[in-house]
This record gives C-alpha cells, sequence and structure tokens, in this order.
C-alpha cells in the first residue's frame, strides 16, 4: 500500500496522489443501510474496507493496483468523488466505480476501529451470499480470520471448516457443480481471480438431482436438473438418494 500516518482520530495520506475505486454495487439501494456493504452520506463513506486503490508517483501517472485488506466497517472521507469505469482484476469489464481521490495529507480515514461481533456476522453472511468483493482465492481463508480477530470474534470451528465453506461457495465458472478449488489446485494458468461464487442456498441446486429437491425454489431447481441431465453433467451423490428409495 501507500504511505500514511495518524493521529489519536484520523489517517492521512503521506504519498502524493491516491485513489480508491468502491464498486458502485456496494451502494446496492435496494437493501437495507445494515445490509448494504457500503453507504454514502455525502462527506464520508461507511464501507467494508476490501477494495482497489491505484497507487501514483509524483506527476499523477499511474503505477500500480494494491486492495486494501480491512475487511470490518471504515469511514473514508470523500474530498473529491466521481464515478468511473475501472478495470478491476477477476472482472471480464469494466466495473462502475465511485473513485475518491486523495492529495498529499488528506485526511482518509478514521483510525479507531470499532469493533462489534455484528461486523463478523455481516462479513460472514456476505461471504455465504456470495457478495464479498474480488479477493485472490487463496488469501479468502487469512482474510475471514482478520474479520473475526479485529472484531473479537471466534465462531468456534476449525480453521478447516471455514476453507470447506469457502470451497463450497466458490465454484468453477466452467461447471458450477465443481468448487473453484479443482481446477485452481491442479492448474497453474488457472487465475485466482478467475471463480464464480454462489449462495449457500444455491449448492444443492448444482450438486444433484436428489439434493435439488429438498430446496424450496422447485421452478429452478428442476430447469438446473433438466439442464443437467440433458448436458450429461455430473451428478454426485447425496444420501438423500437411500431415503427416496428406501
Amino acid at each position: 500500500m501507500g504511505s500514511f500516518h495518524s493521529d489519536d482520530r484520523f489517517i492521512y495520506l503521506d504519498d502524493d496522489y491516491m485513489e480508491f475505486y468502491i464498486p458502485k454495487a456496494y451502494f446496492d439501494d435496494s437493501k437495507t443501510e445494515e445490509r448494504r456493504i457500503a453507504v454514502d452520506y455525502s462527506d464520508y463513506i461507511d464501507t467494508l474496507g476490501i477494495f482497489y486503490c491505484g497507487l501514483f508517483d509524483k506527476n499523477k501517472k499511474f503505477k500500480e493496483f494494491k486492495i486494501l485488506n480491512q475487511p470490518y466497517p471504515i469511514k473514508v472521507y470523500a474530498h473529491r468523488s466521481e464515478e468511473r469505469l475501472v478495470n478491476i482484476a477477476g472482472e471480464q469489464e469494466p466495473v462502475m466505480c465511485k473513485v475518491l481521490s486523495f492529495i498529499k495529507n488528506d485526511k482518509v480515514m478514521d483510525s479507531l476501529l470499532v469493533q462489534d461481533s455484528v461486523n463478523a456476522l455481516h462479513f460472514m453472511n456476505m461471504l455465504i451470499e456470495g457478495k464479498l468483493p474480488k479477493i485472490p482465492y487463496d488469501k479468502l481463508p487469512s482474510v475471514w480470520r482478520k474479520n473475526q480477530v479485529m472484531n473479537k470474534v471466534n465462531f468456534g470451528i476449525r480453521t478447516e471448516l471455514e476453507e470447506v465453506i469457502i470451497s463450497l461457495n466458490y465454484r468453477n465458472p466452467n461447471d458450477l457443480s465443481q468448487s473453484f478449488s479443482i481446477p485452481y489446485g491442479s492448474n497453474l494458468s488457472v487465475s485466482p481471480y478467475d471463480y464464480k461464487t454462489i449462495n449457500s442456498r444455491q449448492i444443492c441446486q448444482y450438486s444433484s438431482t436428489y439434493a435439488s429437491l429438498t430446496f424450496e425454489d422447485i421452478d429452478s431447481m428442476l430447469t438446473t436438473s433438466i439442464n443437467r441431465s440433458r448436458d450429461k453433467g455430473t451428478e454426485h451423490y447425496s444420501p438423500i438418494e437411500d431415503v427416496i428409495k428406501m
């Protein structure tokens, strides 16, 4: 990241120029403020602290992208802002973002961290709903653990189980019946951004026809199952099969 300094209340920029790129999708007006990833209050923005930043030299010439890795709510000050399409890693098309620009000694964000178990729950809900921003796949476990540590929360489960939850929600975009961990772990050319996220409630949809019968949206389950059968897709074993056949 760039260089910053802080006092008891705020963090300030030491570099000559920096930009924050907060995706417009974070500001989903269809959700309540408590369920949005970011809320714009004009002078400042409350947002999950995971988004891309642009680093520039003293002539404002772009140098590189970095990810702000603060997986908890932060308050960012909007001295100068505009909406602009930005090429984000892992996204096939440019992403419309609210771009915040900062110059040397600008107040960037609050230095105080609000620790609250609600923040950990909100982050977990975003993960299992497939709503987290594009984070490199291999960094997801450590980002999730950092969120829990910063909020002084322990869900009481082993790290292996957390990684299983991630693998179930992050799928191979070329075959949604398959976890992304399979192509990523077996092919060095696969990018850690090349996954597709799904809602945990959709796992049974892409698992097997029998598992699909447990889902409340039977129309979409039947459609997916018919397409799987027609395309000769993979059918994973489900214990439900034995129950139904008895």
